[in-house]
């Protein structure tokens, strides 16, 4: 079973370390150990020396006189410092005392909450950060068994993946828990795994949560067997939430075809264009060539007349020789 403690005073051969109800114990001492490290404590690191050798005794003697009273001063004086160091201790470490087990629930959004001893929860948290700080906190301070509905609503109506582990193994706890989260998602497939403080550790330094570390700690081959089942569910489950790749392919086909239809050719835009320019740069030259046109014409009506009337004149010369010849 794993106890939580912080280190108060490490001495020559063990440590002092506060456990979460104010009791203080002897601790083999270990390296790297420091004053105020928060540690786990396990029934072997207690330091072995007396009867009793987890508790720290206080002195029993009794005595009279002013030595009586200060011994009395000095175990109210201890006792008030170890009050305080245990209220410094819950304002920095509150899992220290407060978290007793951990239940995390993997569906259509992901959830994991801390529990106390009486099943309350103190925190809550979303790896996927699905879930708002603000809907995590609503749940803060109710009982598990109260925030059916709640834990319904933000985790969805898919299958859920169920872990739960407690620091302090309890069967009769741990099975009243089963029980009541298998009633609360009796209307899902669920699978439910359960595991101990070590695991909610293991869990928490993966950055993962508990449920999906326990599910890669499956061994078992009939459970293996189970887990598939339920991972195969949960994966057409989530395909159905984004919806069908193949119908989203062919929508997208179709409307590509829709456009191209729609849309005209390229090519014969581009040569309706040309076209257009081709006949309005015709249109500029026709009303710009009638001027140079009569010009050319009349240059050649001039000349045409120049020819014919070299011609004429040729013509006569020749007729005037040949009468003088004949004369």
């Amino acid at each position: 079973m794993l106890e939580k403690g912080i280190i108060l005073e490490i001495k020559e051969k063990y440590a002092i370390a506060l456990k979460p109800g104010g009791e203080m114990v002897r601790i083999k001492k270990k390296e790297g150990l420091q004053v105020g490290e928060q540690i786990f404590i396990l029934p072997e690191d207690y330091y072995a020396e007396s009867e009793n050798p987890a508790l720290i005794p206080f002195p029993q003697k009794k005595s009279s006189g002013n030595s009586g009273r200060r011994k009395t001063l000095l175990r109210q004086l201890t006792g008030l410092a170890a009050a305080v160091v245990l209220a410094v201790t819950l304002t920095l470490y509150p899992g220290v005392q407060t978290v007793y087990a951990v239940a995390s629930f993997d569906g259509d959004q992901d959830l994991q909450l801390e529990l106390d001893d009486k099943s309350r929860i103190v925190n809550g948290y979303s790896y996927g950060k699905l879930i708002s700080e603000e809907e995590i906190h609503s749940l803060k301070g109710k009982k598990l068994s109260d925030v059916g509905d709640q834990l319904i609503e933000l985790i969805g109506n898919g299958p859920v993946l169920i872990g739960y582990a407690s620091y302090e193994e309890s069967d009769d706890a741990d099975t009243q828990t089963e029980q009541l989260l298998r009633d609360m998602f009796s209307n899902h497939t669920i699978l439910y795994l359960s595991g101990n403080g070590e695991d909610i550790e293991l869990a928490e330094s993966a950055k993962t949560s508990l449920g999906l570390h326990l599910a890669g700690e499956v061994e078992d081959e009939d459970a293996k067997e189970v887990l598939e089942e339920f991972l195969e569910e949960y994966n057409e489950h989530q395909e159905k939430l984004d919806g069908s790749p193949d119908s989203e392919d062919d929508d997208g086909s179709d409307l590509d075809d829709k456009e191209e239809d729609e849309l005209p050719d390229e090519s014969q835009q581009d040569s309706d264009e040309k076209e257009n320019k081709d006949a309005l740069n015709n249109s500029d030259d026709k009303k710009e060539k009638p001027d140079e046109e009569r010009q050319e014409q009349a240059e050649e009506h001039e000349d045409s007349n120049s020819e014919n009337s070299e011609s004429s004149g040729e013509e006569e010369q020749e007729d005037s020789d040949t009468r003088e010849e004949d004369d």
